[in-house]
């Protein structure tokens, strides 16, 4: 897990000049492009895989299985089990 406050500090520069460049170039904040990332990391586990989706969640560094599979619905449009059942 790494914090913007870290991430920041090894590039030298505020959090808000930082954040302003990130979104700049990616259109998302670095905290909403990291989650995003870590999503995409679950469906390609969901796809790949037979681990529950508590071990998924807790593989991309998400403790919380509730939190990630309200997350996931939110990003994704379909809860993980239902994502996975698609294959």
């Amino acid at each position: 897990k790494v914090s913007l406050r870290q991430l920041c500090d090894y590039l030298g520069c505020s959090e808000s000049t930082c954040s302003a460049a990130f979104r700049k170039s990616t259109g998302m904040s670095p905290i909403e492009y990291m989650l995003h990332q870590r999503i995409q990391m679950a469906c390609r586990m969901l796809l790949t895989t037979d681990y529950k989706v508590n071990q998924i969640s807790s593989s991309i560094g998400i403790d919380d299985p509730y939190y990630f599979s309200r997350l996931f619905t939110k990003i994704i449009g379909v809860p993980p089990t239902q994502y996975r059942n698609k294959k």
